[in-house]
């Protein structure tokens, strides 16, 4: 199975390290993040091969376009690679017109 894993929060990569460990050899994963340093230095402590997708942007109008334009990013590579099952926020409109489906964790205590 190809999975692909939309890291949101730096609370995410301890959150799926366990997974990608458990699941590495029978699986293919793509691992995603945005230009964040605790995130990309979390991804390097667990070895786990990533791909940066952009930085978050400032202010509402930039963060909603970077929004826009990480959904393409993300849709285009889980075409490419033949995704089947994504997880990420990110990852619910960008699995939509492919084969993928998608699964998102709700995280937060409210």
């Amino acid at each position: 199975m190809k999975l692909l894993i939309d890291v949101g929060h730096p609370a995410q990569v301890h959150y799926y390290s366990a997974l990608y460990k458990l699941l590495k050899d029978e699986h293919s994963f793509t691992f995603t993040c945005r230009d964040q340093q605790i995130v990309v230095d979390l991804l390097k402590h667990y070895n786990i091969p990533y791909i940066v997708i952009g930085d978050k942007g400032t202010g509402l109008k930039q963060k909603a376009v970077k929004q826009l334009h990480f959904t393409k990013i993300l849709h285009t590579l889980i075409k490419s690679k033949g995704i089947d099952l994504a997880f990420g926020v990110s990852s619910v409109l960008a699995s939509k017109g492919s084969k993928a489906k998608s699964i998102v964790f709700c995280d937060d205590d409210r």
